[in-house]
């Protein structure tokens, strides 16, 4: 197959495995540690909310980072950054001086550089990857961070940190340098803005009005009718599921479903296996039905997730759960695709820095929303309203995606060297709607001797 033969796209996917099995053994050794050290849900909270306020802060500035940088140099840089950081951890736990202001600290470093490094890595994809198959790479991509980030490390985490604590970490820490080891075997240029792109911008360092400005991603997000509307239901859908998951373990171990501690993590597991098919098969999906009527199908698998527990139990209530993540799991690989088909190389990164944010934001107001619903509809109640706005969302979905068919462009575009035929002519406010470029060697062909025969044959 194409990805056997792809082999920066194996480089990527390597790195991925390798990152994110760091990525979920410090996030869930985190949280075992400072709940040793401290004894306190409190902290387990802090800890939490500390971690994604980097998002908040430099999810802008991350994307417009990687749209002046090179690619390549800043995942690495961040991968590096974080294994230092992990392994300085590891070593004050040895000695044991660990602290939650220490940890505390982690937590915020390691996420600023996760901001760097996800942000980047989205970037890089459209260039080594034919714009036909990049449906098909975030799946594989979107499959790893299931895998590795949700099932193999967490478990590995418990283990090591049982064992010890700096264990842990140094778990954690070798699975970020591997990483970034595996991201020197990319090609020198890997991640660079496509030609016409980088000729705007006055050369691959260079400058110029071709840079992306601090506002040109949240002023794409709201002008693209695509990005605009799919951005929305994904701030929507993060918080309905922040709030349903920060209501639904009391619920389901000892409310009226009874699961207990263990039938609970079997009960997310399943859920988890239902993201990671879903992310898997996303791109036949979309081939075989469009992308319209398969986000809408995510609206409705995620409507699913959220009121099944009201009706069902026992193997009825795994199986509709584990359907429905998996229609629901697609939609994380489809619209990211979407975004990277319709926007700019230039600007990828501040719009994919900004779509972060915005989805991001919606975490940690999503408990206490739920909280709040609670009191005033009861958990079940809570559970159908999120059920029902999932429904209504894929009428927006629907309308936006059918209006402007994002899975139309032309397979290939976004391979380095390929002429871009929709280039954006950024204006004093802004990005404007993308144009059609006729390039000069339209139909002439691209090399200076066939235009020469061209003109000379009167064409």
């Amino acid at each position: 197959m194409g990805d056997r033969r792809n082999r920066p796209l194996r480089v990527l996917l390597g790195a991925s495995v390798l990152a994110n099995t760091g990525d979920g053994v410090l996030r869930t050794g985190l949280l075992l540690v400072v709940a040793h050290l401290t004894g306190s849900v409190n902290a387990s909270l802090l800890v939490m909310a500390v971690s994604t306020v980097p998002w908040l802060l430099f999810g802008i500035p991350a994307g417009l980072l990687a749209d002046r940088a090179g690619r390549k140099g800043l995942m690495v840089a961040a991968d590096g950054a974080r294994a230092l950081l992990i392994l300085g951890i590891g070593a004050a736990a040895w000695a044991g001086a660990l602290s939650l202001p220490l940890l505390l600290a982690l937590a915020f470093l390691v996420g600023t550089a996760e901001t760097v490094f996800n942000t980047s890595s989205e970037t890089v994809l459209p260039t080594v990857v034919p714009a036909a198959e990049l449906a098909r790479a975030n799946g594989q991509l979107a499959t790893t961070v299931r895998v590795t980030g949700q099932f193999v490390a967490p478990a590995l985490a418990g283990w090591l940190t049982a064992l010890a604590a700096p264990v842990t970490f140094l778990a954690a820490g070798a699975g970020y340098l591997g990483s970034m080891l595996r991201l020197t075997a990319l090609p020198p240029g890997t991640g660079r803005v496509p030609g016409p792109e980088r000729a705007e911008r006055g050369g691959a360092e260079g400058g110029g009005a071709g840079r992306s400005g601090v506002w040109d991603g949240p002023v794409f997000l709201l002008r693209n009718r695509v990005v605009r509307v799919i951005t929305l239901a994904g701030v929507l859908t993060t918080l309905a599921n922040t709030s349903f998951l920060a209501l639904f373990v009391v619920y389901a171990t000892s409310g009226p479903l009874h699961l207990g501690d263990a039938g609970y993590g079997v009960l997310l597991s399943s859920v988890g296996v239902g993201t990671a098919i879903g992310s898997l098969t996303a791109h036949r999906a979309e081939r075989r039905f469009g992308s319209a009527p398969v986000l809408c199908a995510t609206r409705l698998g995620w409507g699913l997730v959220f009121t099944a527990p009201v009706f069902l139990h026992g193997p009825a209530l795994f199986a509709a759960m584990t359907v429905g993540s998996g229609l629901g799991g697609m939609w994380g690989v489809l619209t990211v695709t979407i975004r990277q088909r319709l926007t700019p190389p230039r600007i990828r990164g501040a719009v994919g820095g900004a779509y972060r944010a915005a989805i991001m934001s919606a975490m940690p107001a999503g408990a206490a929303v739920g909280l709040l619903l609670q009191r005033l509809l009861g958990t079940p109640g809570t559970f159908l309203l999120f059920g029902a706005g999932m429904v209504v969302l894929a009428v927006p979905v629907w309308r936006a995606v059918t209006a402007e068919q994002p899975g139309a462009e032309q397979p290939g575009t976004d391979r380095p060297g390929a002429e871009q035929p929709r280039v954006e002519r950024p204006g004093p406010e802004g990005p404007e709607r993308p144009e059609v470029e006729r390039p000069e060697v339209e139909r002439a062909g691209r090399h200076p001797r066939t235009r020469r025969r061209a003109a000379r044959s009167g064409q």
